[in-house]
């Protein structure tokens, strides 16, 4: 492995996650306009199910951004600093402040040494 590889690897993630927010608020404009007529059109049926269509692809894409943290969680669970990382990260790309205050709470005090931080009270907090 070279010096730049690994920062090339981060340069196609970023590059990818512009991307797939770049779709995802296309999708989304997409799924609000079809909703709207629907609704305009008093197609209540049709709305709702566009509605719950909008709601899978958006589950979809969060699993695509926890891709990243599922791997770490596979590979090396007991590294409580690289998970909570991983999950930090996650939660700040989905746009989720309350659970990503949590988890740096969560980091400080396995920082400041808290014994009774382990992987299951990681994973919790995570999930």
């Amino acid at each position: 492995m070279t010096l730049t590889q690994p920062m090339n690897e981060k340069v196609h993630e970023v590059l990818l996650l512009q991307r797939l927010e770049r779709q995802q608020d296309i999708l989304l404009g997409e799924y609000v306009r079809l909703i709207e007529e629907a609704r305009e059109a008093g197609d209540y049926k049709s709305s709702l199910k566009a509605l719950n269509n909008l709601f899978d692809r958006l589950k979809l894409s969060e699993r695509i951004l926890a891709q990243p943290l599922l791997e770490t969680l596979e590979s090396n669970p007991d590294d409580l600093y690289e998970v909570l990382n991983q999950a930090i990260q996650l939660m700040a790309k989905a746009g989720r402040h309350t659970d990503l205050v949590k988890l740096l709470e969560l980091r400080v005090r396995l920082q400041l040494g808290d014994k009774s931080i382990n992987s299951e009270t990681v994973i919790e907090a995570v999930f």
